[in-house]
């Protein structure tokens, strides 16, 4: 073996060393990340989960009063009667409001809709979002559905009875099913959050806001 040879063994080995070491000292802080991340998705689920159960609607119906006027830093602008969503697929009468903050508006709409009628309309709207033309790869991992759609950039993530779908970088649609009634938040950009549905709801819901109040 030449000396160039013995150089680059010797420079190959020094790396795989050094690999060793740095994943010796950095696994405890991935493992603490880990730990923390599952921690948290388990805080998230369990607090959703008491939310939905005590929940309660502001009426019978889907009307004006299902609009809070205030939505953490969102007002609402504007609400009344829909026959549809045609951008959505969905021709099922319901409510819309639309919320304004400093970073732009968030669309919501508001449809009754029962287990099995929520499962029709939910494929329905994602069926539209993704122009029923490309191809999606689905993957199911710890009770959460990830679907990729290559030819659009469609990624919809599924946990219990919420649905999120992005479409590109910029295009938010939350889908959120409560007892009877289908929620869906659309947002454009940072307008968009992951929390905003769920203080929708405690804002809806006169049981939620008073134990919140009383916590």
């Amino acid at each position: 073996m030449n000396r160039n040879a013995l150089i680059g063994c010797g420079g190959l080995f020094l790396a795989a060393v050094i690999l060793v070491g740095v994943l010796i000292l950095e696994t405890p802080k991935f493992l603490d990340q880990g730990k923390s991340l599952l921690n948290k998705i388990i805080a998230d689920e369990a607090r959703i989960a008491a939310l939905e159960a005590d929940w309660q609607p502001p009426s019978a119906a889907v009307d004006g009063q299902w609009f809070p006027v205030q939505v953490a830093g969102s007002r609402l602008e504007r609400s009344g009667p829909t026959a549809g969503i045609p951008e959505l697929d969905i021709d099922r009468a319901g409510q819309h409001g639309s919320y304004r903050s400093s970073l732009g508006n968030v669309e919501v709409d508001i449809i009754p809709a029962n287990d099995l009628e929520k499962a029709t309309l939910l494929k329905r709207a994602e069926d539209a979002l993704s122009r029923r033309r490309d191809r999606v790869a689905t993957t199911d991992a710890g009770g959460v559905q990830v679907s990729v759609n290559r030819g659009s950039s469609r990624v919809s993530t599924t946990r219990g009875n919420r649905t999120h779908v992005r479409i590109g970088a910029d295009d938010h649609t939350r889908f959120w099913w409560v007892k009877g009634t289908l929620f869906i938040f659309r947002a454009r950009g940072a307008t968009d959050s992951e929390s905003f549905p769920e203080e929708y709801l405690r804002a809806l819901s006169p049981r939620s806001a008073a134990k919140i109040e009383k916590e």
